[in-house]
């Protein structure tokens, strides 16, 4: 009898959404700003629940929504041709150091 391994059918259905993201979601729709939309308010400067942010709290909903908009670069993975190491090519010049000219 064999056992483990994956089963046709098992597991979760590709593209399908957690009950407990649906309720974010919703409730996020409900308030009319998404996070991302949020933070962008803020860092903006513009006037959130009768509060002006201030500097440092604009500076740290900039940092918190970047990442919606640019991927870090430490994620991004550069390679070569066929997958391998990125090819470089050094060239060392010697010259003679006497002023002989």
């Amino acid at each position: 009898m064999a056992r483990g391994g994956a089963r046709p059918g098992a597991g979760r259905k590709v593209g399908a959404i957690q009950k407990v993201t649906r309720e974010a979601r919703a409730k996020a729709a409900a308030t009319g700003l998404l996070p991302h939309e949020f933070l962008l308010a803020v860092s903006r400067g513009e006037m959130v629940d009768d509060h002006k942010p201030s500097f440092e709290e604009r500076l740290d909903a900039a940092k918190a929504a970047a990442p919606y908009y640019a991927p870090k670069l430490s994620s991004i993975e550069a390679s070569g041709p066929d997958g391998g190491p990125i090819p470089h090519r050094v060239e060392v010049e010697f010259v003679d150091g006497s002023d002989d000219s």
